[in-house]
């Protein structure tokens, strides 16, 4: 589900409040906060997990260290080899290539995990909230009956919406709102741009516009622009998608720090069992 491999920083001012280190790979990071909530929430007692778009295994790798058996898939390859090539001996760990929308998740799992904000980041050309609830009755299938679902859900609107609260519509204007530049090991540098973007209150679809401009070590420039459409589902659809699949909702948090979800909450962890 990865449209571009981006830094850590992009991805954390993108996606929410996560804090990571680098593991053994520059580009493999793991976010040992996030492991550590996650397994407070699942406890010790080895548990059969599936991790849905897992990336290059930021929760899967510290996940299986820690004596749970990891299945992850991604429909980025690039990612997958790069566990396979890291983590190939560690036997408690099976990921794969797969696309999330149209390939079968599997069966038989304790906990799934739809981390990284996925729901909000869905590549699909199909109606996006009908995919949204997809996700969710293929994660009740997935599970086991008394099985835990694990979501973490940080969505953006341009017109001050959160999770409890409605907002207007807005037209894009074609402000930035997000300008970073990174430069890899291999001296590309990238600098990303995020545009203020249109969102209708009806629909709740939110649009922009995302620019990349790789500058190679050459001098070599290339450009693009690429037009994004993200379904806002706030908390009360998401709870009525996982009342419909058969969950009940365990907990639910504004962030790590279990911060109860106020009018001002922008950022959603929720932890369901199947019923």
């Amino acid at each position: 589900m990865n449209e571009i491999r981006i830094s850590k920083e992009l991805f954390e001012s993108l996606l929410g409040e996560t804090q990571g280190d680098e593991l053994i790979s520059n580009t493999n990071l793991t976010f040992q906060e996030d492991c550590d909530f996650i397994l407070h929430l699942i406890g010790n007692k080895p548990k059969k997990i599936l991790d849905v778009c897992c990336g290059n295994g930021r929760l899967l790798i510290p996940l299986a260290k820690a004596g749970h058996h990891l299945t992850g898939f991604d429909i980025d390859e690039p990612s997958i080899n790069e566990i396979r090539q890291l983590y190939g001996a560690i036997q408690n760990i099976d990921c794969s290539v797969k696309d999330a929308i149209v390939d079968d998740w599997g069966s038989g799992y304790d906990v799934v995990i739809i981390a990284g904000s996925v729901l909000f980041n869905i590549e699909t050309t199909n109606d996006y909230k009908t995919m949204q609830e997809q996700f969710i009755r293929k994660a009740a299938s997935a599970l086991t009956p008394g099985g835990c679902l694990y979501i973490d859900y940080s969505p953006f609107a341009p017109n001050g919406r959160t999770l409890l609260r409605k907002g207007e519509s807005v037209n894009d204007d074609g402000s930035i709102i997000w300008d970073t530049t990174t430069i890899d090991e291999d001296g590309n540098k990238k600098r990303v741009k995020l545009t203020k973007g249109s969102f209708d209150k009806e629909t709740n679809i939110l649009s922009f516009i995302r620019y990349i401009e790789l500058t190679l070590p050459n001098g070599e420039v290339e450009k693009s622009g690429v037009k994004c459409v993200k379904h806002y589902a706030d908390l009360e659809q998401i709870r009525e998608w996982l009342d419909l699949s058969g969950f009940e909702i365990v907990h639910e948090y504004e962030n790590k720090t279990r911060k109860v979800i106020d009018a001002d909450s922008r950022t959603l962890i929720l932890f369901g069992r199947k019923r």
